[in-house]
């Protein structure tokens, strides 16, 4: 016969090793984009994706995305034509550099394609590293580039940890959108120059409260007095070194 401690002690290590090798081994987070299409165009999880700008112009993305859900297959068409601009900085991760409002958009759209939209992996465009070792290598090279900024939804400073971590924590700069409207009106010319359009929400926010921002449009095509009135300050020779300017409608 065996005896109560003897039998107990076997029976307990088998019950922690049957425990043990039931516990699955912890999944990893797959990359924001498959390693196997990173070049140059990957599928991207748009939920994965690290801004690279304080906020957006909520008014620009609502309307897109509302364009976007209204035909999908053509913005997946022009998608294909422009994607999303990126950067991969350490362990792979990418990071927005182009087309914040249309990936926000594209994200809410709530297409067939779900979370799943296109990215053009750009450090060598942009003069950087194919991959980076440190956090502080990476945030060095993207300030020396000028491809991030470095300001909240107020147009105040802020360091690299207060940037939103994702797209759906970005929040609404009305003047973002308010720079938007006027350059759709032909307030100033579209230009190559990074977050271009912020110097002018910027601009257009030292100007407050001359403008009322709260008056807005849903729509570029609408008439709006907030927005004539940018447009004619756009073309004055006080916004002359602003990008993008010009004195008359660019076209």
């Amino acid at each position: 016969m065996v005896s109560k401690s003897h039998a107990t002690g076997p029976i307990f290590a088998s019950l922690i090793l049957a425990c043990f090798l039931s516990i699955e081994p912890a999944v990893a987070d797959e990359p924001a984009c498959l390693a196997t299409e990173r070049q140059p165009i990957c599928t991207c999880d748009l939920t994965k994706l690290r801004p690279l700008q304080g906020a957006v112009g909520m008014k620009q993305v609502i309307y897109m995305e509302n364009r976007i859900a209204d035909d999908p297959k053509h913005g997946r068409r022009k998608l294909e034509e422009d994607p999303i601009k990126v950067v991969a900085g350490v362990g792979g991760q990418l990071f927005i550099i182009d087309h914040h409002h249309a990936a926000e958009a594209w994200l809410g759209a709530k297409t067939e394609w779900g979370a799943n939209a296109l990215c053009k992996i750009v450090n060598s465009e942009k003069g950087l590293p194919a991959e980076f070792k440190t956090e502080d290598e990476f945030w060095t090279a993207l300030k020396a580039a000028r491809l991030v900024r470095l300001k909240n939804a107020s147009g105040i400073d802020v360091d690299v940890s207060q940037l939103p971590k994702t797209l759906e924590t970005m929040p609404d700069d009305p003047y973002r959108s308010l720079a938007w409207f006027v350059r759709q009106k032909g307030g100033f010319c579209k230009t190559a120059r990074e977050f271009a359009e912020f110097a002018w929400a910027d601009w257009f926010r030292s100007k407050s409260p001359a403008l009322e921002i709260q008056n807005l449009p849903s729509d570029p095509n609408e008439r709006n007095s907030t927005v004539d009135q940018a447009v004619e300050m756009a073309h004055s020779s006080e916004a002359e070194n602003l990008p993008g300017y010009s004195a008359v409608k660019c076209q």
